[in-house]
């Protein structure tokens, strides 16, 4: 057994540990996807509806691919890795498949959630004022009082409940590029008593890029026209830069230590 708070300090050292490596042997992939993350959010904001909107993203998500791909082929030294990291191999293909399962699994059991919450807000409204079984939109005001807590507590625990099944299989990557397997479920047992060390770790670890987010935001509003767009761009870059080396670092070390 892993001691947690080995699991927790371990984990984020070797999750900034991987910068350096990662940034040494992708970085044409890191910078492109950098780049192309932070040309889409800054199109996106100043114009949501244009094209080059679309195309940004298309561009930004594909290498996101290759530069997550590159970075896990470094880590557990699995695959070819291609120049700078510019790659579209198998292991991105299989990257691919692990994320659209892990969303296939994650939307049911959110459908699931979604189910109780509106039978758990028919049930608390159903005692409140103006309330009308066949007027939807009379539920929401119907619920007043204890019915909001009640309502709340139902919620948070759905949430908590999400959390703590995507954290359930959040090696799927990582195991998925080691054994060069499609792997979701069959890590479930891997995480098994871990949720609380893995988010304290995941916590730790984006706690820098986060705040450097926030400090970035904050410094930056008011700005406007040309000044605003690079700043988004700046910031969006040095964001991919940061949240994929330490992602990939931190999921790979937890993976090896636990499986």
């Amino acid at each position: 057994m892993s001691d947690p708070g080995d699991l927790i300090v371990g984990g984020v050292a070797a999750a900034y540990r991987n910068l350096v490596p990662a940034w040494r042997g992708a970085w044409a992939s890191l910078l492109f996807s950098g780049l192309t993350w932070g040309l889409w959010q800054a199109s996106a904001a100043s114009t949501p509806r244009a094209p080059s909107a679309a195309v940004w993203f298309a561009l930004a998500t594909i290498a996101g691919l290759m530069a997550k791909g590159a970075a896990f082929r470094l880590a557990l030294g699995r695959g070819t890795l291609g120049p700078g990291g510019l790659q579209l191999g198998l292991v991105e293909w299989h990257l691919i498949l692990v994320g659209l399962l892990s969303l296939v699994f994650l939307s049911v059991l959110g459908s699931l959630f979604f189910v109780v919450l509106i039978c758990a807000g028919y049930a608390v409204a159903s005692s409140g004022p103006g309330f009308d079984a066949a007027r939807v939109m009379t539920w929401a005001p119907a619920i007043v009082g204890n019915g909001r807590a009640v309502f709340g507590v139902v919620a948070a625990i759905g949430a908590a409940g999400m959390t703590w099944a995507a954290t359930r299989i959040s090696f799927a990557a990582a195991a998925t590029v080691a054994t060069g397997k499609l792997s979701v479920l069959s890590t479930w047992p891997l995480t098994r008593g871990k949720v609380v060390p893995i988010l304290a770790a995941a916590f730790a670890t984006f706690a820098m890029p986060l705040a450097l987010v926030v400090v970035s935001s904050l410094a930056s509003h008011g700005l406007g026209g040309g000044e605003a767009f690079a700043a988004r761009v700046a910031l969006g870059a040095v964001m991919v830069g940061l949240w994929v080396p330490l992602g990939v670092g931190l999921m790979a070390y937890l993976y090896r230590r636990l499986a």
